[in-house]
């Protein structure tokens, strides 16, 4: 008993200064910051999605009269739209959210799902999960005996020590710390149950895997890890056995596990008329063809690029347990199916993040793998151990910073870039990178070229070229000084047969005098009326360019399809830094993507 209390101090130590310094964070810079109003876009990205059931639910748009925004409200095939986002994270959401809609009910106030006070309550729900799943977590390794020490620093180093420190603090709106805390909760009444097989933990189970899953339904990968749970794959057959038993309750834990998840189908219902829905439409997996070695060391997003402690955490465990074949088959075997999965999804860098934020789901994993590792090596590898984790914390909080300040790219960073702006945190280098690297949309079928060529600059039959710079040859020009002096016109009434387009750009650059830092590729859709509706601005640059030295540049973009076949999508340089430049070797590859 004495042991279990020391444990229990141990861990209370590391939460108390994690949530100390989430508080602060939370406070001087996620909700105030130089302007005092830095609240303000707390619920944002894939945050808007998961939120959006609060507005719907409770009478600002209904439920079954939703608009298609073609971001994550989505028109199913017989023309119903539906939130393609599971409600799981919502649905923790709602104690805190419900509590401010009652207050401000019972006061009389008008209530704004957007305004200040709900901002923070978002911010709030978040730090509560974060502080549970960490104490789930702890419990978890006090269960396997593991030293109080490193407890303490496991905790620490998971939340200082990687991604799981932003989406908790600074992106609290997305749904990863909420799958954190369930999977942490899941993983601890498993261990119980495979250590005291009681109808609590049976139930408590089930309903935990059932949450998993309703915050995202991929999480169900996390039941692979079971068998590591029980010990082996023999013990976690008899768990299983154990369940059949003891019938009554094995049958309420399959009760209260579809009810839990029946939720979810309630709510499609009402959206759709339909139970069952595949609410992401046009996107799906390439399992032929999963982008593993990009998942894991892409300087884009890749895992053990921007959150080097998770190779450390599997190089601790490896070693330490190099003699343990079961129980390196039973993780690593998760891991690898699991990382598969992950990286056959179209976009496999999951849009704008930080790192790989789709993995923050299985911390608990990596967290225990990293404190069995630490309590089985010898006192000297502990220390290297630490030291080394203790760099990669400071990278970590270091490269958190710069995401913040829009230093790194929140969506297509490359080696070029990542080691242009290492280490740096200078306000010169906030918003300094440019390019652009869409992936290719989800599709089934190769993409249709539709143009492929280099730009003749004298022949304004191409694209309706207008070039109103200087002229050097048929493919060099140069910016005077001139704001504006190219552009040209992609075929519409072909990019309207297609669900969707992608453009391929490519350049050379060659600053005279100047700088480049806000000249910028435009893409500009109008319709028959010359009224804008969509419109995109790329910096010519990837990285600031040198006066003399020329530098190649490629641009991949999605380009949604027109409203109508009659529009006009507009390419052209916008030299708004009037800077004096050569532009040239321009090669435009448009290419359609069959619905």
């Amino acid at each position: 008993m004495k042991i279990s209390k020391l444990h229990i101090s141990a861990g209370n130590k590391a939460i108390i200064t994690i949530l100390f310094f989430a508080i602060a964070i939370m406070y001087l810079v996620r909700w105030n910051g130089n302007s005092g109003e830095n609240y303000r876009n707390i619920i944002r990205s894939d945050g808007y999605g998961y939120y959006d059931y609060f507005p719907m639910l409770l009478g600002e748009k209904p439920l079954n009269q939703q608009k298609a925004n073609g971001v994550y409200l989505l028109k199913t095939p017989d023309g119903k739209v539906v939130n393609k986002y599971f409600v799981g994270t919502a649905l923790l959401q709602s104690p805190f959210v419900l509590s401010v809609v009652a207050v401000k009910t019972i006061s009389g106030e008008e209530i704004d799902f957007h305004s200040e006070i709900f901002q923070k309550t978002v911010s709030i729900a978040a730090l509560f999960y974060l502080l549970i799943g960490l104490i789930a977590l702890r419990k978890l390794l006090i269960l396997y005996k593991i030293d109080i020490h490193i407890i303490e620093f496991s905790l620490f180093a998971v939340f200082f020590g990687t991604n799981l420190f932003y989406y908790s603090v600074m992106d609290p709106s997305m749904s990863h710390v909420y799958s954190f805390a369930m999977v942490s909760f899941f993983l601890l009444f498993a261990k119980k149950l495979s250590l005291y097989f009681t109808p609590k933990n049976l139930l408590l189970t089930a309903f935990f895997m059932a949450l998993v899953i309703l915050i995202r339904p991929l999480n169900i990968l996390i039941f692979l890890f079971l068998p590591f749970i029980t010990g082996s794959v023999s013990d976690f057959l008899k768990l299983i056995l154990n369940k059949i038993k003891i019938l009554p309750f094995s049958l309420l834990a399959i009760v209260i596990f579809f009810i839990t998840l029946s939720i979810q189908l309630f709510v499609w219902k009402v959206q759709t008329g339909n139970f069952i829905v595949w609410s992401y439409a046009n996107e799906g997996f390439y399992f032929s063809n999963p982008a593993i070695f990009e998942f894991l060391f892409s300087f884009r997003k890749g895992l053990f690029i921007y959150t080097p402690f998770v190779l450390v955490s599997l190089v601790i465990y490896l070693l330490a347990k190099r003699k343990n074949i079961q129980q390196l088959a039973l993780s690593f075997g998760f891991l690898i199916i699991l990382i598969y999965v992950l990286s056959s999804w179209w976009n496999w860098y999951y849009g704008d993040s930080y790192g790989s934020r789709v993995f923050i789901d299985y911390y608990p994993v990596i967290v225990l793998l990293l404190a069995l590792g630490l309590k089985n090596s010898k006192i000297i590898a502990q220390r290297v151990s630490v030291m080394i984790l203790s760099l990669v914390i400071v990278l970590n909080i270091l490269q958190s910073y710069q995401y913040y300040h829009n230093i790194l790219s929140h969506f297509d960073m490359n080696a070029e870039k990542y080691k242009y702006v290492f280490g740096r945190i200078d306000s010169e280098y906030e918003n300094c990178l440019g390019a652009n690297d869409d992936i290719v949309s989800f599709h089934k079928k190769p993409l249709v070229t539709i143009f492929d060529k280099e730009i003749i600059l004298d022949d304004c039959n191409m694209l309706n070229l207008v070039v109103s710079a200087k002229i050097i040859d048929n493919k060099s020009v140069v910016f005077e000084n001139n704001e504006y002096g190219l552009s040209a016109y992609l075929p519409v009434d072909t990019m309207f047969r297609y669900r969707e387009t992608y453009l391929e750009l490519q350049n050379y650059t060659k600053l005279i005098d100047g700088n480049l830092d806000q000249t910028f590729w435009t893409i500009t859709y109008l319709d028959s009326a010359k009224n804008v509706y969509n419109y995109q601005k790329i910096k010519i640059n990837g990285i600031p360019a040198n006066v003399g030295k020329p530098r190649y540049d490629i641009y991949k973009i999605r380009l949604p399809k027109p409203l109508h076949n009659n529009d006009l999508v507009q390419l052209s340089i916008w030299n708004y830094s009037k800077a004096n430049f050569e532009l040239s070797h321009i090669i435009i590859k448009l290419s359609g993507i069959v619905e």
